[in-house]
């Protein structure tokens, strides 16, 4: 990483940037810095308020065409992160401030869009009371009060319906929608969704590639390339099946007549970025989920159910924000240090709705193993640490899916890409446990379709 830019010195920035190696960082920077920022996002250091990542840093040696494609692939990772809103890009004489909770822009055919991303510029030829007025909005005294969100005109810039989440989200409903008009069920339109975010994951992590997916179609390099083809995109399905097992991958005898190319052009045009509503297209996939946070995923459920608040009121069924869930579990259950090491707990949760509370458990879970043992761990070990401390309960059968998709999600994190498809080890435990469910082979022990603990349960969690 590069060293800090005087030009930041008037903003009170240049002593406070955070770089992955410092030392006095806290746990919760330490974690966000190797697991949000390392390898991911090519920026050179964050600025912190407290333990929030507020502010991304990058410095270039001028604003030039090549640096402007450049800002444009970093804040495309950055938006798809939905975690900072602001990057701070420098240049010995000159300052912009990006806006990264706007859609990116195509740094091949949009690069004249990139200045709607700017929210402020400053430049050393700018006059004093420019740079003063640009102190009090962006500079670090603003982020750290919230005095940056009280300016009207600046505030408004950021609007969240243009988010990674919102514009997913919005898509998800969209493609429901159209998929129901076609008559088909929603528990498929379900699967379908989370089978291929779960594909695209692997996709965007390089766990596939050119040659993985031509064995299924062909001049294929893609999974979009596979969903042109029903054959070729159920042959995959099959092949997943086999190789991760698990409650996502089966395919019932009604979706495999159900489904067909138009079906899967939907899908595909979802996860692409398209507008599924307006029929717009886009020319480059927007969504890149290696980036997107495994939590922001999870919150997928409240979109597929689509219900009321008076609905969600009846059932009980309310989303809790993944800031909520830091701040239970960093007092319930830190992050690891010598003091918090005990990695071997058993976590209850009896509404565990799309399994965010559950997720960010057996991250901390693993962090503390990882901490005692000084070393990552292999697949087994996270199926270990999976299967013998994570439960829940839930009554919807599409929730507690998309909680056995996160947990999937989570434990394939931890693990080399390209030694994904060499394990032969590499099956996921089945989680769920359905009591209607007519497979027993199938059923889980972590995961219960049901409201509460009840002597109808097998091998229920100690506690």
């Amino acid at each position: 990483m590069k060293e800090d830019i005087n030009i930041l010195k008037p903003f009170s920035f240049d002593k406070f940037i955070k770089k992955p190696n410092d030392e006095n960082l806290s746990k919760e920077q330490t974690f966000f810095l190797k697991n949000e920022v390392e390898s991911r996002i090519q920026i050179d250091g964050v600025y912190f308020s407290g333990n929030l990542a507020s502010v991304y840093f990058k410095s270039i040696t001028n604003f030039s065409p090549e640096s402007f494609r450049e800002i444009c692939r970093i804040h495309k990772t950055i938006w798809n992160q939905r975690k900072v809103p602001f990057l701070y890009v420098t240049s010995p004489t000159e300052l912009r401030v990006y806006n990264c909770f706007k859609e990116p822009v195509n740094p091949d055919t949009e690069l004249d869009k990139l200045n709607e991303l700017e929210i402020e510029k400053y430049s050393v030829t700018d006059t004093e009371e420019d740079l003063q007025r640009l102190v009090t909005v962006i500079g670090k005294a603003a982020i750290d009060s919230g005095e940056v969100w009280k300016n009207a005109e600046f505030a408004n810039q950021f609007n969240i319906s243009s988010r990674v989440d919102k514009k997913l989200i919005q898509n998800l409903k969209a493609t429901k929608t159209e998929l129901e008009k076609r008559n088909i069920p929603i528990n498929i339109i379900h699967d379908l969704l989370t089978r291929s975010l779960f594909i695209l994951y692997l996709e965007d992590i390089k766990a596939t590639d050119e040659r993985y997916y031509q064995g299924f179609k062909t001049n294929s390099s893609s999974y979009f390339h596979i969903l042109e083809d029903t054959n070729a995109t159920y042959k995959l399905f099959k092949a997943f099946e086999e190789k991760f097992n698990g409650d996502l991958f089966s395919v019932s005898d009604i979706e495999s007549k159900r489904v067909n190319k138009e079906e899967l052009r939907i899908i595909a045009s979802c996860f692409w970025g398209n507008e599924v509503e307006t029929g717009q297209q886009t020319l480059w996939k927007i969504f890149d989920f290696s980036v997107i946070p495994i939590e922001l995923l999870s919150e997928i459920y409240e979109i597929f159910l689509n219900k009321t608040d008076e609905e969600k009121s009846n059932s009980g069924e309310y989303y809790t924000p993944h800031s909520l869930v830091d701040l239970i579990l960093n007092e319930s259950l830190p992050w690891a240090n010598h003091e918090n090491t005990t990695y071997n707990l058993t976590i209850l949760d009896l509404a565990c709705g799309s399994g965010i509370f559950l997720v960010e458990s057996y991250r901390r879970l693993v962090d503390r193993w990882v901490f005692v043992n000084k070393r990552n761990p292999q697949f087994k070990e996270l199926e270990e640490i999976l299967v013998s401390s994570i439960f829940g309960f839930e009554v919807n059968s599409s929730s507690i899916k998309v909680a056995a998709f996160s947990l999937y999600l989570a434990l394939i994190s931890y693990l080399d890409p390209k030694t994904i498809w060499q394990q032969k080890s590499t099956r996921f435990p089945n989680l769920i446990f359905d009591p209607k469910g007519k497979d027993k082979n199938r059923q889980g022990k972590n995961l219960f379709l049901q409201s509460s603990l009840s002597n109808s349960v097998p091998h229920q969690p100690k506690i």
